[in-house]
């Protein structure tokens, strides 16, 4: 349970700041997680193809975006034409 709750904490600050990048240290201080925690959680978020990394600091992946925003367009025109 502290496991979701803690990805929900880090993934909020990845939505609320899209274009941003965050280090690993500012992800633990913002978010009031363990180094070691957020270190683990930013290993598989990177995995599953949520983050992308570019050597020092970690944001959300772009095709991640796209999807989103695809998805987002297309339930919008769905419910438009109800």
């Amino acid at each position: 349970m502290r496991y979701l709750k803690n990805a929900n904490i880090i993934l909020k600050l990845f939505l609320e700041n899209p274009d941003r990048h965050f280090t690993l240290s500012e992800i633990a201080v913002k978010a009031d997680i363990h180094y070691l925690t957020v270190r683990r959680m930013l290993i598989t978020f990177e995995e599953d193809g949520i983050l992308s990394n570019n050597g020092k600091a970690y944001k959300l992946s772009q095709t991640l975006l796209k999807q989103c925003y695809d998805y987002f367009k297309l339930n919008q025109k769905f419910y438009m034409e109800m």
